[in-house]
């Protein structure tokens, strides 16, 4: 893998193979999202529930896990001791650090992707917050070169961005409506007294 596909899906610290002969935990880190994955060789006895490798108890199978809640296939305790053999140690652990090297990208997706709707949402909160500083000015009687010029965009652009929240433009439109509602009614009872501004 190159160096610049190894940045694009994340770095794993320490290679697959890289594993201690007595080792039955393992950590390896993701420097992508700082993930850091604890794996562990378990011995499962005949109640199906983990058990202390080397004791007592009779280890039937075998299985690689991680604290992320991910389990290996069981494999099968074909030596005479419930001790893990140096070969069943090196399986569980390359099965682990393929689980690790298959999950650390779709873990980078989803942090990033939570990421990114928190950035949308804040990004959306502020763009409400910025029209209510558009209309806090138009209500001031500034112009729209003016509102274009605080905003970096053409005096058109601010207008055809923001005409539709402009507080000047909303007050006109209800007195239109109030004014034809008035006539309206007037056509429809002339006996109802005339309201409407006469100019």
């Amino acid at each position: 893998m190159t160096e610049g596909a190894d940045r694009k899906v994340g770095r794993i610290d320490g290679p697959a193979g890289a594993v201690d002969d007595a080792a039955t935990e393992w950590t390896v880190v993701d420097h992508f999202t700082g993930t850091t994955f604890r794996g562990r060789a378990e011995a499962i006895g005949r109640s199906g529930q983990p058990v202390s490798p080397g004791s007592d108890v009779d280890v039937l199978f075998w299985r690689a896990s991680c604290r992320s809640g991910w389990s290996g296939q069981l494999w099968p305790n074909l030596a005479d001791s419930s001790d893990l053999s140096p070969e069943m140690r090196e399986r569980l652990h390359l099965e682990w650090a393929k689980h690790v090297l298959t999950a650390a990208p779709l873990l980078g997706i989803e942090t990033k992707q939570a990421e990114i709707s928190r950035l949308e949402k804040e990004l959306k909160e502020r763009k409400y917050e910025l029209t209510d500083y558009v209309c806090a000015a138009r209500e001031q009687n500034l112009s729209w070169a003016k509102i274009g010029d605080a905003a970096g965009i053409s005096k058109q652009a601010a207008q055809k961005r923001w005409e539709r929240e402009d507080p000047r433009r909303i007050a006109k439109l209800h007195k239109k409506v109030a004014s034809t509602s008035d006539e309206l009614q007037a056509q429809v009872d002339p006996s109802t007294p005339d309201t409407s501004d006469p100019a």
